[in-house]
């Protein structure tokens, strides 16, 4: 699908519940306040400021494109923020298993388990995949990997075909879901590092035009009084 401003991912709608009408709508509302406010901005810009009209066209353009893209950029910013949690949970969840594993449970039992021991939206994902799979007969792990290509989260995937390869050749199922939280948790940990470091890097703006205006705001008596001698 071809992924434009008018246009979002399927895998962002799927993993929050978005429909490709809603979305749709949205951008519309989105786009037709936009150009309202274009059309006050090119009235107000040309008759009070007097502003060329050329100038005012390009700015109304832009406030039309803006209005048009924001319905996508909040959407994928909503959708990556889902996958993160996503990710997180099921890490915490793999933790849970693998206790539950050690204490002698068996992998359904412990799944469910597992399943019940959390609360928010993911544990319900979590619990509801269980659910479907003991109504439809089949693997628990086939409908996480289900749900993971559908939502684009790729830890579901992997760890659905390490425990399908387990099964199927007879390997032992904890020591390869203990590898695969082992690995999420690092990985969590070190996206965690990043937007820390990240959000570090944007505090470090603010602060810099702080002290050019407290430098500023210094210095201009002095500047104005030599002015004023001179």
């Amino acid at each position: 699908m071809m992924q434009f401003h008018r246009e979002a991912p399927l895998t962002d709608l799927e993993i929050l519940g978005y429909s490709p009408e809603l979305h749709a709508a949205e951008v519309t509302v989105w786009t037709v306040g936009s150009i309202i406010c274009a059309a006050v901005l090119v009235v107000g810009m040309t008759n009070l400021f007097n502003v060329v009209p050329f100038v005012a066209v390009l700015s109304a353009a832009a406030v039309v494109y803006l209005g048009s893209c924001e319905p996508a950029r909040r959407l994928k910013a909503r959708a990556r923020l889902r996958r993160k949690q996503l990710e997180h949970s099921f890490a915490a969840f793999l933790d849970l298993v693998n206790i539950l594993l050690a204490g002698g449970a068996g992998i359904e039992s412990a799944f469910v388990a597992a399943g019940d021991s959390g609360d928010g939206w993911c544990f319900d994902l979590f619990r509801e995949l269980m659910a479907a799979a003991r109504t439809e007969r089949v693997d628990l792990w086939s409908k996480f990997r289900d749900v993971g290509q559908m939502c684009d989260v790729d830890a579901l995937v992997d760890v659905a075909n390490s425990l399908q390869l387990a099964g199927e050749h007879g390997a032992r199922i904890r020591q390869s879901l203990a590898a695969k939280a082992t690995s999420l948790r690092v990985r969590s940990m070190a996206q965690i590092e990043h937007d820390a470091a990240q959000q570090t890097e944007r505090m470090g703006v603010p602060m810099v035009l702080l002290f050019m205006g407290f430098i500023l705001l210094l210095g201009y008596p002095a500047y104005a009084n030599t002015l004023g001698v001179l």
